[in-house]
């Protein structure tokens, strides 16, 4: 890839999510956000010198179960959107919510969605890293295979030293991920869509 080609998906940093706390992060993320004929494809490194989950299997409560990265997206023009969450022993959670005001309403089984992801991670223990990659094929998202934007998050959850430390790509208002219209926009070129 050409300089161009990094510079059209910059890196970026997760910082603390809630607006104005002025906390330092313990464990760094960087991700890049980049979108080829459909492929939204999410790259993070994050620093974790003690990785740690619970998770046994697909769709429970990752969040609440150890370290865990996760991916919002909002289809441009739509009111629902799309949790996916990745557990560093590849376990996910897949979730489809109306909207942002509502969703809480609805039992947590009643969200699930079966999105094809995929889903890769690369534990280096000696460097005190994680490499996860979460691929979206939009045209499995209502309304995906038309988009020319999306709305983002992404966030992490880390349990180094089981202190839970949260970071997002944005500072949410109170620290909410939900809040849609927080999120990032991003574009998705017509030629970046081609092959669906």
């Amino acid at each position: 890839m050409n300089n161009a080609g990094r510079n059209k998906w910059p890196l970026r940093e997760l910082t603390y999510p809630a607006a104005g706390c002025p906390t330092e992060i313990r464990n760094r993320t960087f991700y890049r956000l980049s979108c080829v004929r459909g492929q939204l494809r999410l790259s993070a490194l994050m620093q974790n010198r003690a990785v740690t989950t619970s998770a046994t299997e697909d769709n429970q409560r990752l969040w609440e179960l150890g370290d865990v990265l996760e991916f919002f997206i909002r289809i441009a023009g739509h009111d629902d959107y799309y949790e996916f969450q990745l557990a560093p022993n590849g376990r996910t959670l897949k979730l489809h919510m109306p909207n942002d005001k509502t969703f809480r309403s609805i039992p947590f089984e009643k969200r699930f969605c079966d999105v094809p992801l995929h889903v890769r991670n690369v534990i280096s223990a000696r460097r005190a890293l994680v490499y996860s990659e979460i691929v979206v094929p939009l045209a499995e998202l209502e309304g995906g295979a038309d988009a020319e934007k999306i709305r983002y998050l992404v966030g992490r959850y880390d349990y180094t030293d089981c202190v839970r430390e949260i970071s997002a790509s944005d500072p949410m208002p109170k620290g909410e991920f939900h809040n849609t219209a927080s999120w990032t926009e991003f574009e998705i070129k017509p030629r970046e869509k081609l092959n669906l």
